[in-house]
């Protein structure tokens, strides 16, 4: 594809209504089953409804649109996830945990993901947190890799439901895409 194919309108991040949970929660576990099809376990499937729904509920399933479709999600949380170990990361600095991140498959490699992360920076910047911290399974290096092309360094491993898992943090504000 070239840059001029490649361009892609992506609307401003909008926080998910209970009216979308239905189509957020199908993207999230298409993505999972696709991972588990090529023998990586990055989400327990089917994800848990319920958790998913709560989420939803509370405003931190942020949502990003193009094309008149659902182009990615993730969920956001100011609070370190219970599964995540107490010693890896300063619970006194203010972060944001960004967890099930999903691009809709018909808008990956469109540097999608790149504009999410960098939007979601810029807002956690503007919010006074410090930090952004997430984990990917350790069977899935590209994932690593991506994140850390995103500015993100490992800062620790652990085991999260059953999978050992890699946990990786960045500044809010001190990485630009390029």
């Amino acid at each position: 594809m070239t840059e001029a194919t490649n361009a892609l309108e992506l609307e401003p991040k909008s926080i998910a209504r209970t009216s979308e949970l239905e189509a957020t929660y199908a993207l999230l576990c298409e993505a999972s089953e696709r991972l588990r099809a090529r023998g990586i376990a990055q989400w327990r499937v089917p994800y848990p409804r319920a958790r998913f729904e709560r989420d939803i509920a509370s405003g931190s399933v942020w949502c990003w649109r193009a094309e008149g479709a659902l182009a990615a999600t993730l969920t956001v949380s100011s609070m370190r996830p219970d599964y995540y170990p107490n010693e890896i990361w300063r619970d006194d600095i203010a972060a944001w945990y960004l967890t099930r991140f999903v691009v809709a498959q018909r808008f990956a490699r469109r540097g999608v993901g790149a504009r999410v992360l960098a939007e979601v920076g810029m807002a956690a910047n503007a919010a006074g947190v410090r930090a952004l911290r997430l984990d990917v399974t350790a069977a899935n290096p590209f994932l690593e890799r991506y994140y850390v092309g995103h500015g993100f360094r490992r800062v620790g491993e652990a085991e999260i439901h059953g999978e050992p898992s890699l946990l990786l943090e960045r500044p809010s504000n001190g990485f630009v895409p390029t």
